[in-house]
């Protein structure tokens, strides 16, 4: 019975091995897949002589997490350590944002990568929400996460009465 539980404990932790090697593996330029499943079967021998199939499953599912825009006012107004990406143009920003949002056009978003944080939570938004979801797409697929789109954008921001100032982003 012994022999038993040390098999099967020997088998989780190979197959949390597996599981943390896959996951550091993923190649982060795979652009049409956000869901990973790997399963496979594996045939042991029961301590009885008999053969046990057993199904292994992992999966790492990395997604975009909608929030509204009362949520978002809530942590950014908390001084939550996260990122508020702007994904507008130049001029749509210059005319109203969000308090130190950094700009990064969506357009621009796959050559700026290296601009962001990989190690903190991001907020995308833009001015109703169509850029935004594009762009949390981008860093989900690039290996960020969290990464938080703002329902509504900057328009339903602005309706609720959120703060917002103008100007230029500030050169680092």
């Amino acid at each position: 019975m012994n022999e038993k539980k040390y098999f099967l404990s020997m088998l989780i932790i190979s197959i949390s091995l597996i599981s943390v090697v896959l996951y550091g593996c993923i190649n982060k330029d795979i652009k049409t897949e956000q869901e990973i499943n790997i399963s496979e079967q594996i045939v042991i021998d029961d301590l009885d002589g008999e053969k046990e199939e057993i199904e292994i499953i992992a999966e790492d599912v990395a997604e975009v997490i909608p929030i509204s825009v009362e949520k978002a006012y809530e942590i950014i107004s908390s001084s939550g350590d996260y990122v508020v990406l702007d994904v507008r143009s130049q001029q749509e920003y210059s005319e109203e944002h969000i308090q130190d949002a950094i700009l990064i056009p969506v357009s621009e978003l796959e050559g700026r990568l290296d601009e962001l944080p990989v190690n903190k939570p991001i907020i995308t938004y833009c001015r109703i929400g169509g850029r935004s979801t594009s762009a949390a797409d981008i860093l989900v697929k690039n290996g960020f996460t969290p990464v938080y789109n703002m329902l509504g954008g900057i328009e339903e921001w602005i309706s609720e009465r959120y703060p917002t100032v103008e100007g230029n982003q500030p050169d680092n």
